[in-house]
């Protein structure tokens, strides 16, 4: 298996071949572009403050780049530093601890903001009235904190023996074991698995019915106020830009992380298959 490879009994063997073989550009480009990409998407809400004014979506937006951020700082120089010491892994099961928890933060923490992300424009469009009125700043804030309580205590679980975090190939980052057939093994990684695959269906539901609302031609923002019709075209530009500004982050988070987590589901099926 490719997580036991790197637990291989010739240790000195395995990281000359590594160093050979692989090479960390392709993990300095995902840095570089995953770091910059963010960083522009803050700039560019700060920049445009007077306009949005801090709406919750923007708010949800500035919350969704500083997860990812977040994420990619304290994980890559973990990376990085396996890449300069030849491929020789230090600091332990705590390092590896470390590294697996905040990969799972990051990941789930950002696709359920994405969730609320679709959600809030599914209430923006279909319930204009109720969004209107009922629009309170501080409700994003404790929904974020609650996110990231969440996505904390799903990154936990393996800390507390519901599954295990290993090293996986190239031995440089660790991750929960979805090779694992023990059963607290399957129970964690068929639920993180499930988890995202949920979030992905929900948000993608919001938006195809957001598109559904826009095809029909009957949502107004502001239905019960008095605006120009060039205003209220304005209005309606901005909106469709926000939503396919969301699918666009909806598309980039499953093809990154849809394949992993149908993938686990086919290794706990065929592992149940070979136990029968």
């Amino acid at each position: 298996m490719a997580a036991n490879f790197c637990y291989a009994t010739n240790l000195t063997n395995l990281t000359e071949k590594l160093a050979k073989t692989v090479s960390p550009v392709d993990s300095a480009v995902l840095f570089t572009l995953g770091v910059t990409g963010n960083v522009l998407a803050l700039v560019m809400l700060l920049r445009h403050t007077k306009q949005h004014k801090w709406g919750i979506f923007y708010r949800l937006v500035g919350a969704l780049a500083s997860s990812d951020l977040f994420g990619i700082l304290t994980t890559s120089p973990v990376a990085f530093a396996v890449y300069d010491n030849k491929f020789v892994w230090t600091g332990g099961q705590p390092v590896c601890d470390y590294l697996s928890f905040m990969l799972i933060f990051a990941s789930v923490s950002t696709l359920t903001i994405v969730t609320a992300m679709s959600l809030d424009r599914f209430l923006a469009v279909w319930y204009p009235f109720f969004y209107n009125s009922s629009q309170k700043k501080r409700r994003v804030h404790v929904m974020l904190f609650g996110i990231w309580v969440f996505a904390a205590f799903i990154s936990s679980m393996p800390l507390m023996k519901l599954g295990r975090n290993i090293r996986h190939f190239p031995c440089t980052w660790c991750f929960f074991d979805y090779y694992g057939t023990s059963t607290k093994d399957v129970v964690f990684s068929v639920l993180y698995a499930l988890l995202g695959i949920l979030n992905i269906l929900i948000s993608s539901s919001f938006n195809c019915l957001v598109i559904f609302k826009f095809s029909k031609g009957t949502y107004s923002a502001r239905r019960g106020s008095i605006r120009s019709v060039r205003g209220k075209k304005k209005e309606k530009r901005n909106e469709i830009f926000v939503l396919v500004f969301l699918i666009a982050i909806l598309l980039v988070h499953a093809v990154c992380w849809l394949p992993l987590m149908v993938r686990d589901i086919n290794l706990r099926k065929a592992c149940l298959s070979l136990s029968d």
